[in-house]
Order: structure tokens, then C-alpha cells, then sequence
């Protein structure tokens, strides 16, 4: 059996299609997380994870560097981000993002009657590039605001150099910083900031560097998170998951680094008709030449069944891969030489 295919079939109508318009994980799950799931049923379906809490959060603590203390444990990405905006909508009427950001901040903030504000987000040779000027101008004025910023951001791949990230946050402490690390792995240059600066809120989850969304388990970090309560609703088999995953640790960074050696080899492979963007998430993101008509993607799809997501930004299309193993290489060339071949 090729690595990264599931040892469960698939339903049949996802045995042609594979799909990588959703950022889901395409690489083998490491054995030791797949036996913990295995061993936590049934006995979980039926007890709250009341004994499995603290373990989870003391373990979660260690894996990410961030201080038990600042820890709250969340449904999800989704669900941390959700609870930031309600948190702290009383004091903050305001949220500033870079624009091409994920759209769900939007569908989140608005209708909790947050004014929004995008700032420049610059389309260059080296890919996508946020314009920290005009975010700093953006903040320099005006009442205080929630930034959201995407670390890596979703959908263009991109991030933001700690360093410069730093600046900015020291230098508007009247200001709220959520950093959205979802796409990132667990301990990086940025969990660090909600122990040294009080402005920021971090975001995690096990969805995505360690390919478990369907355990729905992710966290929020920071010194305002005290209206947050731990929620009897954690699964303990997602948490027996997640821990697990956290100790086999290496197994998925050598798949985070498969995928984005997989990403710079779409990037060099860029041509007039289909322009790949550098990356540091599981995903990639593809610029189609105009000369494509919608029968043309329609029959990409049906030659390599294969499915991308597709994108409106700034009024054209795009096309988003979520990267993984050989097998999903092999679906996005497939794909990319049917579209550009039209005879």
C-alpha cells in the first residue's frame, strides 16, 4: 500500500476523486497516534475527559513552550478564535487584517459589530508579502483594534518575520494581536509572544501540522484568557490523539518538510500559464493564466480526478493545493498538465 494511504478504504465516490481543495492530511498518521485512537474506544464514547484535562494541557504546555498558566483548551482553531472576538468585544469595536486573509475572520468579526479594516498585502516576485508600513500606519490612528494576523497566513502561504512582527507589537501596546499559528507547528518563533507581551493572543490546533481535524482539539494562549473555562466537552480519545502526537513529534515535522519540499518543487516548475507561490503551510497556492475557461478546469478535474479549491481573489481566480505525500505530487502535475494541454 503506497505511505500516506489510509488503511480503512475510503467510501467509494473518494476512491477516483482525491481531494485536496480541503487543507485535510495527506501523509500516514504515525503508528503510535493511530494505536492511542484505536485504544481509547469505546470506553470514551462514554465519560467526560475530567482526569484526561490537566495531563493534555501539562503535555500541550511542554510541547509548545507556552506556560501552562496561559494555556485554555478549545473545540478547535475556529472555536479559540470565535471566543477571542467575544471575549473582548467589549473593549475593542475595531479588528484590523491584512487583506486576502482567511475569510472566516470576516464571517466571524462582522456580525459581532466589528468595524473592519484590511491593510496591503503586496503580489511580488518572491510571492505574497504583507506591507507592515501600511499595517503600522493602520494602527498608528484610530481606536484601539483586534489585529488578526495568519502565521502563516490562509490562503496565500505566506508569513511574517518574527523580528518584524516583534516591532510592531511592542510598538502599539494599545492594540490586540491575535496570532493564528493553526498552519504552524506547535512550537515556533511566535508562541513565545504571549508570555513576553501582554497585547497578544495566540491560536493553535492540532488540525493541521498534525493532520487530526477531526479530533477538533486546539488551544488559546495568553494572559487574557480567563473568562475561558475548560470544557468537560474534549474528547479524551482526541486527547489521548493529540498526546500521542505530540510525541511522535518528528515524525511529523519529516511530513511538514515533505510537503514543503513538494511546494518549492511546484514553485520552480512555475510557467507563463500556472504560477505556484512559495509557501511555509501544508498548502500551495496556484495562479492560472487568464486564457482558462471554466470548461478547461472542468476537464483538468475529470483527466487527473483530482479536486482543487478554487479562489475569487482581487477578481481573478486561483487555485489552493493542500500539499502531502507522492501520491498527491503526482495528482497536482496531473492536473496542471491536463489544464495547459488543450489539444
Amino acid at each position: 500500500m503506497p505511505e500516506g494511504v489510509p488503511s480503512t478504504p475510503a467510501p467509494a465516490e473518494e476512491v477516483l476523486d482525491l481531494a485536496l481543495d480541503k487543507n485535510e492530511y495527506n501523509f500516514a498518521h504515525a503508528p503510535e497516534v493511530l494505536e492511542a485512537v484505536r485504544d481509547a474506544f469505546p470506553h470514551a464514547l462514554s465519560r467526560y475527559a475530567k482526569t484526561s484535562l490537566e495531563t493534555f494541557a501539562q503535555a500541550l504546555s511542554e510541547g509548545t513552550g507556552i506556560p501552562r498558566d496561559l494555556l485554555k483548551l478549545t473545540h478547535g482553531g475556529e472555536d479559540a478564535l470565535l471566543k477571542t472576538l467575544l471575549l473582548l468585544r467589549p473593549r475593542f469595536a475595531r479588528v484590523v487584517m491584512p487583506e486576502l486573509s482567511w475569510h472566516s475572520y470576516r464571517d466571524m468579526a462582522a456580525p459581532l459589530g466589528y468595524a473592519l479594516e484590511e491593510t496591503e498585502v503586496a503580489e511580488t516576485r518572491e510571492g505574497y508579502v504583507t506591507n507592515l508600513a501600511a499595517l503600522d500606519d493602520a494602527l498608528a490612528t484610530g481606536e484601539p483594534a483586534l489585529v488578526i494576523l495568519g502565521l502563516p497566513n490562509n490562503p496565500t502561504g505566506h508569513g511574517i518575520a518574527p523580528g518584524d512582527l516583534e516591532h510592531i507589537v511592542a510598538k502599539h501596546p494599545r492594540h490586540r494581536f491575535v496570532l493564528d499559528g493553526v498552519y504552524n507547528a506547535l512550537k515556533n518563533p511566535y508562541v513565545d509572544f504571549v508570555a513576553r507581551f501582554p497585547n497578544t493572543l495566540y491560536v493553535g490546533s492540532f488540525s493541521k501540522f498534525y493532520g487530526l481535524p477531526g479530533m477538533r482539539i486546539g488551544f488559546l494562549a495568553g494572559t487574557e484568557t480567563k473568562a475561558i473555562m475548560f470544557s468537560l466537552g474534549l474528547s479524551p480519545a482526541g486527547m489521548r490523539a493529540c498526546t500521542a502526537a505530540l510525541g511522535a513529534h518528528e515524525h511529523y515535522e519529516k511530513n511538514r518538510a515533505a510537503a514543503l519540499e513538494l511546494a518549492a518543487s511546484l514553485v520552480a516548475s512555475s510557467t507563463e500559464d500556472v504560477r505556484f507561490f512559495p509557501t511555509v503551510a501544508s498548502f500551495v497556492l496556484m495562479k492560472p493564466a487568464l486564457r482558462f475557461t471554466e470548461e478547461d478546469y472542468a476537464r483538468a478535474e475529470a483527466v487527473s480526478k483530482v479536486r482543487p479549491r478554487s479562489l475569487t481573489l482581487r477578481g481573478r481566480k486561483y487555485l489552493r493545493w493542500t500539499l502531502g505525500d507522492a501520491r498527491a505530487g503526482e495528482a497536482i502535475r496531473g492536473y496542471v498538465a491536463a489544464l495547459t494541454n488543450r489539444s
